[in-house]
C-alpha cells in the first residue's frame, strides 16, 4: 500500500501515517524496513507499507525523482 508518514517520535517508537484511501495508521518503530528508519523529520513523506491483519510492516519511504534543471543559454 501507499501512503504519507505523518510522525514518528524516535524516542517513544511510535508514530503514525495516512494511507491513501484516507485512513490514519499507528505503528511501532520496528515497522520500518531494515536501514528505513528516519533519522530526522519524516513528515510528509511519501511512504510504501503493508498492513497485514491491521498491523503495519515493511514501511519503506519513497524515492523521490532526480529534480530536472534547466540549462543555461549561451551567448546572451
Amino acid at each position: 500500500m501507499r501512503g504519507t508518514m505523518l510522525w514518528f517520535n524516535a524516542a517513544k517508537e511510535l508514530g503514525a501515517l495516512r494511507t491513501d484511501a484516507g485512513d490514519r495508521l499507528e505503528f511501532v518503530g520496528e515497522a520500518f524496513a531494515p536501514g528505513e528508519r528516519p533519522a530526522g523529520r519524516c513528515a510528509g513523506l511519501p511512504v510504501d507499507f503493508e498492513l497485514l491483519y491491521g498491523a503495519v510492516s515493511g514501511i519503506a519511504f519513497v524515492p523521490e525523482p532526480a529534480q530536472r534543471r534547466a540549462r543555461m543559454r549561451r551567448g546572451r
